[in-house]
């Protein structure tokens, strides 16, 4: 969509006058152009991909030329630069380069035994050789800055996704909380029955980290879950009233096509 077809589909929607005004202003911003872009997530990607396409070249492109994931990984093993993906990795490689560069001085510690360098070739290796590149959101920023198949777009992006959570939203109650997750649980009325902590428990002290299940216990429902999710810092909370469920989610997150997490799911006892 371009951008002018944006701004006047954007005029179409109905929106309170204060909503209408913070997007217009928002999107006004990065000039109507794709919002999708503009996540601190996204835009860390998008500054790495820069790098990443001076080193391999056309190397970025023929990944996602392949039909099939076969000749994918054929490729990847026998036509791809290796050597210059080599440094590409060693930059991943050197956490004083990614906390300034890509993370802003917020990465969270290390606590996984590998190296940095082996931990993202081996989440490379994973993506590049067990996911069609073409449905990765992450390869595809990492090595084109911008998603040009869309296969790669998010699953709230996908027509159907949005049709139902359109058609259930009109079947419930949404409240918004702004505040710290950790001191916020009572304002949800108790009876969590799915909670997701995404990776906030990785970017905690230890302590805090440790107790987040313990702080949210008193406020979910009998059988919830609670999911947690982290990259190079695992966190392991304390699950006393929890069972740690992780492996029965571990086909459905094998299926996540950044590579980047390891999830733990803890349902209350």
């Amino acid at each position: 969509m371009d951008a002018a077809n944006r701004e006047r589909q954007f005029s179409c929607l109905s929106f309170e006058d204060r909503h209408a005004s913070l997007l217009r202003k928002m999107m006004g911003s990065i000039e109507w152009g794709p919002l999708i872009y503009e996540g601190k997530f996204e835009r860390m990607l998008k500054t790495l991909s820069k790098i990443t396409r001076v080193a391999l070249r056309s190397a970025c492109e023929k990944i996602f030329e392949h039909e099939n994931l076969e000749a994918q990984a054929s490729y990847y093993r026998d036509g791809f630069p290796h050597l210059r993906w080599k440094l590409v990795l060693a930059l991943l490689g050197n956490s004083t380069a990614l906390n300034s560069l890509l993370y802003k001085g917020d990465f969270p510690a290390k606590n996984i035994s590998k190296s940095y360098f082996r931990i993202y070739a081996d989440i490379f290796e994973h993506l590049m050789t067990e996911i069609p590149a073409r449905d990765s959101f992450f390869l595809q920023l990492i090595f084109q800055g911008r998603i040009r198949y869309l296969e790669g777009l998010p699953i709230e992006c996908r027509s159907d996704v949005y049709e139902l959570a359109r058609r259930h939203l009109a079947q419930c109650d949404v409240q918004f909380v702004e505040g710290d997750i950790l001191r916020s649980f009572g304002a949800t009325g108790g009876a969590i029955d799915f909670l997701s902590f995404s990776d906030v428990p990785s970017f905690l002290p230890d302590d805090l980290a440790y107790r987040c299940l313990q702080l949210a216990h008193a406020h979910m429902a009998p059988g919830g879950l609670a999911v947690i999710r982290g990259h190079v810092r695992q966190v392991r909370p304390d699950i006393t009233g929890y069972i740690d469920v992780s492996h029965t989610y571990s086909e459905l997150t094998a299926q996540e096509s950044t590579g980047l997490w390891h999830f733990g799911s803890y349902r209350v006892a």
